[in-house]
């Protein structure tokens, strides 16, 4: 759950995608089952949804994340948003330090749900997780 939110959006619980095994982690969002080849399975990833109050769109946005992988876990993530259905992907970057992503900027009135895909991993057992903080920065107007 985000801990703080901004005046007028609401943020949902960062969850995993049905196909990831969950995997415990202090702090963080864990998990296993991430695609072992050089692009990110459609279906394996962490979401969120962030829906301006009515009147209001967003724009201008970036995503500030820790991602973090073992050491057979995904090499490479991905953030992709509903924008356009999920098929641009922005931001392809290695795991291992936090990293900021500039999120397309076309304004989104309705709810904007946004994915992080892992991949490369050398093992489905290999673990990504994002932890310590997660940031949404953008406007609201």
């Amino acid at each position: 759950m985000a801990s703080v939110v901004a005046a007028g959006v609401h943020v949902s619980v960062l969850a995993r995608s049905a196909v990831l095994v969950p995997g415990s982690g202090s702090g963080s969002l864990n998990a296993s089952n991430w695609a072992k080849g050089a692009s990110a399975d459609p279906s394996a990833y962490f979401a969120f949804t962030v829906t301006p109050v009515s009147g209001c769109t967003l724009q201008r946005m970036t995503l500030a994340l820790d991602v973090r992988a073992s050491s057979t876990g995904p090499s490479a993530v991905d953030v992709a948003t509903s924008a356009d259905g999920f098929q641009t992907r922005f931001g392809a970057f290695a795991t291992g330090s936090p990293t900021t992503v500039t999120l397309p900027t076309a304004s989104s009135s309705g709810p904007l749900e946004v994915r992080v895909y892992g991949y490369g991993a050398a093992s489905t057992l290999g673990t990504l997780r994002i932890q310590n903080a997660m940031t949404l920065s953008g406007d609201v107007h």
